[in-house]
């Protein structure tokens, strides 16, 4: 009974977890490109059901976790302010790493 709890909070925090923050990233980023909301939506549904992202989320492979870590690192860098400070480029290589 609790390895079944323990298998449940891992699939929990390495793939339901993170794919949540990269739909919420991917919706940001858009917002920050574009002002449609139907695009972010319809983007952040296309990603979440038609890609294999919902099968990994309930899984142990770790798939999303690197998913959303490097689209963090994309979105810190491709929205944040010119030249990036060294907190946040040193932000960048802890999600890169």
């Amino acid at each position: 009974m609790h390895f079944a709890l323990g298998q449940v909070a891992i699939a929990l925090v390495v793939g339901a977890i993170p794919s949540a923050i990269l739909g919420v990233l991917i919706y940001l980023w858009l917002a920050h490109i574009t002002a449609n909301f139907w695009l972010h939506i319809l983007a952040v549904l296309g990603y979440s059901l038609l890609t294999p992202a919902y099968a990994y989320a309930n899984t142990l492979y770790g798939h999303q976790l690197s998913a959303v870590l490097l689209f963090g690192a994309f979105y810190a860098t491709s929205t944040a302010r010119r030249p990036l400070p060294v907190p946040a480029l040193l932000g960048v290589g802890v999600l890169l790493s």
